[in-house]
């Protein structure tokens, strides 16, 4: 979060570079869109964690993911997060499979 956007593009396209450079002509873009997600003030790089509290009554972060329904079973609220995984909470990974894993209940729910 401390360099400037020019330095982090730096380091992106060398990153990309190392990792891809023999197969793909990396290009510098001419914007990156980045979170300062450790010093935003609503968060100052939070994350989940399970809790003693949620373990000795039982809750899993599968609770966290419960969809709310309305009397005909439609999908009215629905969670994805890390903290809903219930294996990869507190990743980046875990996030994204969450968003995936709630995009689809929509899809099944608008398709069936």
């Amino acid at each position: 979060e401390a360099m400037t956007e020019e330095q982090a593009t730096d380091a992106l396209v060398e990153l990309f570079n190392i990792l891809v450079g023999k197969s793909y002509n990396v290009t510098r873009p001419e914007a990156i869109l980045r979170t300062n997600w450790a010093s935003y003030p609503y968060t100052l790089g939070s994350y989940s964690h399970r809790t003693v509290a949620s373990d000795s009554r039982n809750l899993s972060n599968s609770d966290l993911a419960e969809s709310i329904l309305d009397e005909n079973n439609k999908p009215v609220l629905l969670f994805a997060g890390e903290a809903t995984h219930p294996h990869y909470y507190s990743t980046v990974h875990g996030a994204l499979d969450t968003g995936r894993r709630e995009a689809n209940k929509l899809i099944d729910y608008f398709t069936s």
